[in-house]
């Protein structure tokens, strides 16, 4: 159980900091999965440990971290997925995630959030939650398929612009980098480090991977490396992002304590300060 903790504190505290560094709001779909890790770690029970709970949920969590790690900037104008491939991926994750639903629901895994349903009424809302859960982790499953079945390539932009654009939560698109391409106009949504340090160029050869649905994930531009000021420049101020946000998460943390314990924050706080100065 010990194990489980610390995993889940790295889960949940490396999804936020992959937030904060990225930019990338889907790292924060871990909590989802995380949640019931938090409850089974920390909130014992005198139920056994559901394992296979505990499988689907370290599974779906490193689905995301295998999706959206390793690569800066990202185009998905091209990407054409085919129907029977989206049933197919329906078919193999809507199982799983209805099963998930369920057994947060009525389990004890989410009792610490006040959250424990009898059968009727958790099978009604384990079918519809499943329904979104498998929509969510859809386009995840898709990207992830993309980058493992994917070949090196190369993809040229002139007139490059740095942009902001609004966007399906699923993306996880904040900002972008425009530009054209045979005359056709391609836009690439960055990450924050990426987009902080190609603002303001003019053209990019992006190197990276071509997905077999059409997507392409770049991991540098060849054209012009970054002078060393920037780079100090762009990490400062990522570093100073992700420090708020963790600062931010630790916050959340402390009011799930106090909802799972009912302790006030100052022995919360208290505890904290023996254990560090012990």
């Amino acid at each position: 159980m010990t194990v489980l903790a610390l995993l889940t504190l790295v889960l949940l505290g490396g999804s936020l900091w992959a937030f904060a560094y990225t930019g990338v709001r889907q790292y924060l779909a871990v909590w989802i999965y995380g949640l019931p890790l938090y409850g089974i770690a920390f909130f014992p029970s005198s139920q056994p440990v559901n394992g296979l709970l505990v499988t689907l949920c370290l599974l779906f969590s490193a689905l995301h971290g295998y999706a959206w790690w390793g690569y800066g900037l990202w185009c998905l104008e091209k990407r054409k997925v085919p129907k029977l491939y989206t049933v197919f991926s329906g078919v193999i994750l809507y199982p799983g995630a209805a099963y998930l639903c369920y057994e947060g629901l009525t389990g004890g895994s989410l009792a610490f959030l006040g959250i424990r349903l009898s059968a009727y009424p958790a099978n009604i809302l384990s079918l519809a939650l499943g329904i979104l859960l498998t929509i969510e982790l859809y386009w995840v499953w898709i990207r992830a398929t993309e980058k493992f079945f994917s070949q090196p390539g190369q993809f040229v932009l002139i007139q490059c612009r740095s942009k902001r654009k609004k966007a399906p939560l699923y993306l996880g698109d904040l900002v972008g980098i425009g530009g054209v391409q045979n005359g056709k106009k391609y836009l690439f949504s960055a990450k924050w480090k990426a987009y902080l340090l190609l603002r303001g160029e003019r053209s990019l050869v992006l190197e990276g991977r071509q997905g077999i649905f059409g997507g392409f994930y770049a991991v540098r531009n060849s054209h012009k490396e970054p002078g060393e000021r920037k780079r100090r420049s762009v990490a400062k101020k990522v570093r100073k992002h992700c420090l708020i946000t963790l600062c931010a998460a630790a916050l959340v943390l402390l009011f799930l304590v106090r909802i799972g314990y009912g302790v006030p924050f100052e022995e919360i706080l208290a505890v904290i300060e023996r254990g560090v100065l012990r």
